[in-house]
Protein backbone atom coordinates (compact mmCIF):
# COMPACT_ATOMS: atom_id res chain seq x y z
CA UNK A 1 0.00 0.00 0.00
CA UNK A 2 1.13 3.27 -0.44
CA UNK A 3 2.19 5.83 2.39
CA UNK A 4 -0.03 9.37 1.93
CA UNK A 5 3.10 11.88 0.96
CA UNK A 6 4.02 13.72 3.91
CA UNK A 7 3.26 17.35 2.48
CA UNK A 8 4.67 19.55 4.85
CA UNK A 9 8.16 17.51 4.94
CA UNK A 10 8.52 18.02 1.40
CA UNK A 11 7.63 21.90 1.26
CA UNK A 12 9.66 22.18 4.31
CA UNK A 13 12.80 21.15 2.31
CA UNK A 14 12.22 22.66 -1.04
CA UNK A 15 14.46 25.45 -0.21
CA UNK A 16 17.17 23.13 -0.37
CA UNK A 17 16.16 21.18 -3.50
CA UNK A 18 19.01 20.68 -5.68
CA UNK A 19 18.67 22.74 -9.27
CA UNK A 20 18.53 20.73 -12.50
CA UNK A 21 21.26 22.01 -14.74
CA UNK A 22 20.33 21.23 -17.70
CA UNK A 23 16.93 22.69 -18.01
CA UNK A 24 18.97 25.92 -15.34
CA UNK A 25 21.01 26.39 -18.27
CA UNK A 26 18.42 25.73 -20.98
CA UNK A 27 15.87 29.18 -19.18
CA UNK A 28 19.35 31.21 -19.53
CA UNK A 29 20.05 30.43 -22.99
CA UNK A 30 16.55 31.12 -24.24
CA UNK A 31 16.05 33.82 -21.97
CA UNK A 32 19.57 35.28 -23.65
CA UNK A 33 17.76 34.53 -26.46
CA UNK A 34 14.93 37.24 -25.88
CA UNK A 35 12.20 34.57 -25.08
CA UNK A 36 9.21 34.87 -22.17
CA UNK A 37 10.17 32.61 -19.37
CA UNK A 38 7.05 31.57 -17.52
CA UNK A 39 7.06 29.34 -14.98
CA UNK A 40 4.01 27.28 -13.80
CA UNK A 41 4.81 25.64 -10.84
CA UNK A 42 2.10 23.09 -8.48
CA UNK A 43 3.79 25.04 -5.39
CA UNK A 44 1.38 26.79 -3.67
CA UNK A 45 0.99 30.92 -3.38
CA UNK A 46 1.80 30.91 -0.01
CA UNK A 47 5.79 29.42 -1.06
CA UNK A 48 6.24 32.05 -3.48
CA UNK A 49 8.78 33.78 -1.36
CA UNK A 50 10.72 31.02 -0.94
CA UNK A 51 10.86 29.92 -4.64
CA UNK A 52 11.65 33.00 -6.10
CA UNK A 53 14.39 33.43 -3.80
CA UNK A 54 15.53 29.79 -4.78
CA UNK A 55 15.42 30.86 -7.91
CA UNK A 56 17.81 33.88 -7.58
CA UNK A 57 20.26 31.89 -5.51
CA UNK A 58 20.17 29.11 -8.46
CA UNK A 59 20.47 32.06 -11.45
CA UNK A 60 16.98 30.67 -12.87
CA UNK A 61 15.81 33.85 -15.21
CA UNK A 62 12.19 34.28 -15.43
CA UNK A 63 9.73 36.93 -16.33
CA UNK A 64 6.61 35.54 -14.17
CA UNK A 65 6.05 32.76 -11.95
CA UNK A 66 2.39 31.18 -11.68
CA UNK A 67 1.51 29.47 -8.59
CA UNK A 68 -1.45 27.85 -7.45
CA UNK A 69 -4.04 28.97 -4.93
CA UNK A 70 -3.53 27.76 -1.36
CA UNK A 71 -6.57 26.95 -0.78
CA UNK A 72 -6.31 24.51 -4.36
CA UNK A 73 -6.12 21.25 -3.35
CA UNK A 74 -6.31 19.88 -7.11
CA UNK A 75 -3.91 17.61 -8.99
CA UNK A 76 -0.68 19.75 -10.53
CA UNK A 77 -2.69 18.63 -14.37
CA UNK A 78 -5.74 20.00 -13.29
CA UNK A 79 -3.91 23.25 -11.92
CA UNK A 80 -1.58 23.38 -14.36
CA UNK A 81 -3.88 23.13 -17.67
CA UNK A 82 -5.70 26.35 -16.11
CA UNK A 83 -2.45 28.26 -15.88
CA UNK A 84 -2.25 28.70 -19.56
CA UNK A 85 -5.01 29.59 -21.36
CA UNK A 86 -5.84 28.87 -25.49
CA UNK A 87 -5.10 32.08 -26.16
CA UNK A 88 -1.53 31.82 -25.00
CA UNK A 89 -1.08 28.58 -26.84
CA UNK A 90 0.06 29.76 -29.89
CA UNK A 91 3.01 32.00 -28.66
CA UNK A 92 4.68 28.97 -26.47
CA UNK A 93 7.30 27.83 -27.90
CA UNK A 94 7.59 24.81 -25.70
CA UNK A 95 7.44 23.49 -22.15
CA UNK A 96 9.64 21.34 -20.08
CA UNK A 97 7.91 19.32 -17.58
CA UNK A 98 9.48 16.41 -15.44
CA UNK A 99 5.89 14.43 -14.80
CA UNK A 100 4.98 11.98 -17.69
CA UNK A 101 1.07 12.97 -16.32
CA UNK A 102 1.45 16.65 -16.86
CA UNK A 103 3.83 16.07 -20.06
CA UNK A 104 0.72 14.48 -21.01
CA UNK A 105 -1.28 17.33 -20.65
CA UNK A 106 0.59 19.57 -22.05
CA UNK A 107 1.09 17.74 -25.49
CA UNK A 108 -2.88 17.20 -25.47
CA UNK A 109 -3.06 21.21 -25.52
CA UNK A 110 -0.83 21.00 -28.34
CA UNK A 111 2.23 21.77 -26.94
CA UNK A 112 5.73 20.84 -27.48
CA UNK A 113 6.76 19.27 -24.20
CA UNK A 114 10.34 18.57 -23.36
CA UNK A 115 10.44 15.94 -21.03
CA UNK A 116 13.52 16.16 -17.85
CA UNK A 117 14.35 14.21 -15.60
CA UNK A 118 12.41 14.38 -12.36
CA UNK A 119 14.08 14.76 -8.82
CA UNK A 120 13.49 13.18 -5.80
CA UNK A 121 9.45 12.96 -5.27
Amino acid sequence: MKKPKDWDAFFAEMESDPPNLPVVELCRAMHQRGHRIVLCTGRYEKHRLVTNQWLERNGVPYHEIRMRRNDDKRSDVEVKKEMVGPAEVQDILFVVEDRSRNVEMWRAQGLVCLQCDAGEF
